[in-house]
Parts: C-alpha cells; structure tokens; sequence
C-alpha cells in the first residue's frame, strides 16, 4: 500500500475506535433508541444527494433496514447505556467469529481447522470476560450488545449474498428505512424523548453527528474505496487495530478500568479474530 493510504487506514481504524466512546456519551444523555433514530435521520439526509435508485432491491433493502438499521442499533446502544466503551469495544469483535460462522450455511464456505481454532479462542476470550463479577452484574447488557452484533453479522450476509457494493446506497437507504422503524420503537419503549433533546449538551449532540457523519458517510466511503484499490489481504488485517484504539480512547476519554480477566479475556478474543482474519480476511467489515 501506499504510504499515505496506510495513514488513511489508520485513521479510519482510530475513528472506528473512538465511534464506541462517541456512542457511551450519546447514550446517557438520550434514550439509546431515540438516539439512533436520530443518527439515521442525519445519515439520510447527508447521504441522500449520493444515493441511486432502489429499483430491484426494495425488499431486500426493507429486511436490510430491519436487521442493520434497527435491531442492530436498537441492542447494542441499549446495552451501552449499563456498560463501559471499553467493553463494548471487546464485544464488537465478535462481529467476524459470527459472521465466519454465518458464511459456512448461507455462503457455502468452508470453515477449515485454522479458523475453527480461531472461532474457539475467540469465544473463549468472551466466555473469560463473563467471568468478571462487573459483568456477571451487568450480564444482560452484555449479552444485548452480542445479540446487536449478531444481527449486524447477519446484515453482512445478506450484503453479500445482495451482492451490493455501493456503501453510500447501502447506508442511505438503511437510513432512511430505518429510521421510522426506530422511531416508532422508541416512543414505544422509551420515555422523555423531548425533554433529553431539551436538556443534551453539545457533547451528545456532537456524538450524533460523528456517528453519522464521520462513521457512517465518510469512514466507510473510504473504506470501501480502499477495498477497491488494494486487495482484501491487504487492507482487512488493520481492522485488528480498532479494538486497540478503542480501548485506549476508553481508558483516556471515559476513564475505564480494565480488570486483568477482561484484558486477558480482551487479548484471547483479539488473538481468536486475528488468526481468522489473517487466515481468510472477510470481504465485508464494519465498525459502532
């Protein structure tokens, strides 16, 4: 790779880092689920001049929206809410043992006996990191926020199997269909929705907008467009980067404290996606 886009990959990595601290201070200020509605809202409009038409690919576009747009966002920023970034930065990395299992009914592939090694030191490092009794107290927070990744593994199935490559109409249009779902889920659930608009600092509503804008529009506008000029091996492996930034923007911007279970549990995990990764890197990743 070129110097200068090995410095973008980097950035990209830190931005995708940071996106979880961004997430923690959006959500304890505004319901989590209001939140992302809003975050859509902002993705459609600012993606809407880019976007092609969905002719053909509506209903896929619609399940799409469901899975990616709603339940994805509605799990995991829920779960948020109770936990620390630095967790949910260790947790997102379950997004590629997930989606490589994923592949094997719906893609056709193979697992091979490396990537099943790598899958179970994955899941290992997870299973270590519920030992810790802050977790164990917070269990079903953590346990949304699988379940939130989990969905987005499915979306990044079903992008393939769509076979879209166009991540601003994916986006935009996700966006915009997702949003009165989010909406409409949020004034069922959720209370005070107003009152947290009324009272949110600059701090929350800065969180929106580089979800939004910074994640969403512009980091994976790049990305994608680094995976079209460099093959998958190539730009993929820095994706074990991100949970590296995150938990260090954790720690300085939040203040988190990592027990040694969790560091230990964290570096398994790492270990577990790296050797999946770096054996086959997936052709769909993404970020929180």
């Amino acid at each position: 790779m070129q110097t200068k886009h090995v410095f973008l990959v980097l950035a990209i990595m830190a931005a995708w880092g940071l996106a979880p601290v961004a997430s923690k201070i959006g959500v304890t200020q505004i319901p989590p689920i209001f939140l992302t509605a809003l975050r859509a809202c902002v993705v459609a409009v600012v993606l809407l001049p880019f976007l092609k038409s969905p002719r053909g690919h509506i209903p896929q576009l619609l399940l799409l929206s469901l899975m990616m747009g709603t339940l994805h966002y509605c799990f995991v920023f829920t779960g948020m809410k109770s936990i620390d970034a630095s967790l949910t930065t260790l947790l997102v990395m379950m997004q590629v043992p997930f989606t490589s299992l994923l592949a094997v009914p719906f893609c056709g592939e193979r697992l091979g006996w490396r990537r099943g090694i790598g899958l179970a030191i994955a899941f290992a490092g997870i299973a270590l990191i519920t030992v810790e009794p802050k977790v164990r107290a917070e269990f079903l927070p953590a346990l949304f926020i699988l379940i939130g990744i989990f969905f987005w593994s499915t979306s990044n199935i079903m992008v393939k199997r769509m076979r879209l490559t166009d991540g601003n109409m994916i986006n935009g249009w996700v966006a915009i269909l997702s949003a009165p779902q989010l909406f409409a889920i949020s004034f069922l659930l959720e209370t005070d929705q107003v009152a947290a608009m009324q009272t949110a600092s600059w701090t929350a509503w800065g969180s929106v907008l580089y979800m939004a804008i910074v994640i969403t529009a512009i980091t994976f506008a790049l990305w994608y467009r680094l995976l079209r000029w460099y093959t998958v091996n190539q730009v993929v492996p820095y994706t074990l980067l991100m949970p590296v930034f995150g938990v260090a923007a954790s720690m300085l911007v939040l203040g988190d404290a990592l027990s040694w279970i969790i560091f230990a549990g964290g570096l398994m995990t790492l270990a577990g996606v790296a050797i999946i990764v770096l054996r086959r890197p997936l052709d769909i990743e993404t970020g929180v």
